[in-house]
């Protein structure tokens, strides 16, 4: 086997398990809403459907997310050179993945009853003001990194723009937060999805790899 090859196979596993937790994750979703029709996906909140019949696919979903962004993480870690950027950006894109895999514990409360509060609820809306609030940071940081690395600078560019549609993304579900928070949500979502399988795809894993990429070896992952 030729070094670039090797290095290729080397750089597969992690950016696969990203790919593929990120597409059973949505294909969860989508399995919930053709199951729980009852939920208006316009006004209910995605973490409703932990509730009731087929919660358990749900409670999956976000053991899911969680667990593809850490190995993401993980993926940054390896892949680029070390930085404050680097350091900082793998730590919010932990700290994202931890919040999906607690909210997998502390469900939330359902929209369609709001004087029913619990303290499950309260936990669970505290974890994902801090969810969203580390992926904005996570998508200000990452392309600083990726231009701080001389192998993956070309890269710095389409993360930024990925970076503003999840600024983007968030904007839009502030503006509809009153009207159709589930489909401002929704579109959310979608845009992190799109953020992770797009850096999964993009980066490469670890030294060896960086060595064919330096050397001007494409590398297709």
């Amino acid at each position: 086997m030729s070094r670039s090859l090797e290095a290729r196979s080397d750089g597969r596993l992690i950016p696969g398990l990203v790919l593929a937790g990120m597409v059973l994750f949505a294909s969860l979703l989508v399995a919930l809403h053709l199951l729980r029709p009852d939920y208006d996906p316009a006004r209910r909140f995605l973490s409703e459907y932990a509730t009731g019949r087929a919660s358990g696919l749900m409670t999956s979903a976000f053991v899911l997310a969680g667990s593809a962004v850490a190995t993401l993480a993980l993926q940054l870690a390896r892949s680029l050179s070390a930085s404050r950027p680097r350091t900082l950006g793998c730590l919010l894109l932990a700290g994202a993945g931890a919040t999906d895999l607690l909210m997998a514990v502390f469900r939330g409360d359902l929209s369609a009853l709001p004087r029913i509060r619990t303290w499950t609820g309260h936990v669970h809306d505290g974890l994902s003001a801090v969810h969203a609030l580390s992926w904005l940071l996570a998508a200000w940081v990452v392309p600083r990194a990726l231009h701080a690395d001389t192998v993956l600078r070309s890269f710095a560019g389409a993360s930024a723009r990925w970076g503003l549609a999840i600024a983007a993304a968030s904007a839009g579900y502030l503006a509809v937060r009153w009207s159709c928070p589930g489909l401002g949500q929704r579109v959310w979502v979608a845009t992190l999805v799109g953020w992770c399988v797009a850096h999964a795809w993009a980066l490469p894993v670890g030294p060896r790899v960086r060595q064919v990429m330096a050397k001007g070896v494409e590398f297709t992952g």
